[in-house]
């Protein structure tokens, strides 16, 4: 069985955290930020505190963006939080560390959503009518 699990106790929760058992993965882990949870998985040749401020970073970008994020501004809005991580990360690395800058980026790509919005489509009459 390649899939084993161990109990994860980071914050009073209990419930199993995947570790996936194949050679070069040292960590699995669970971590808290902004009431927001996330699980990482970290290769031998991989720095766990760089993922960790990797996530940091993250959830920053998204407070920034959403003021004082929550879960239900990710669950409505997953594809804004996809475009800042895209901003962020590209090949699971770690691009761009200027939070203006992915602000910026995003902001503009709400802008290209609302003239996109404006625009007279047959996708768009679609959604008014919805």
């Amino acid at each position: 069985d390649r899939l084993a699990s161990r109990p994860a106790a980071h914050h009073g929760l209990s419930f199993a955290l995947p570790s996936f058992e194949r050679p070069g993965l040292t960590s699995s882990d669970l971590r808290s930020y902004a009431s927001l949870y996330f699980v990482t998985l970290i290769d031998a040749e991989d720095n766990e505190l760089i993922t960790l401020e990797t996530i940091h970073h993250y959830v920053e970008n998204l407070d920034k963006y959403f003021g004082n994020v929550a879960e239900l501004d990710i669950i409505f809005n997953f594809h804004k939080a996809y475009y800042i991580l895209d901003e962020l990360l590209i090949g699971g690395e770690l691009q761009e560390t200027s939070k203006r800058n992915v602000l910026k980026a995003a902001g503009a790509q709400d802008d290209m959503m609302e003239e996109d919005l404006k625009r007279d489509t047959p996708l768009n009459r679609i959604k008014l009518k919805v």
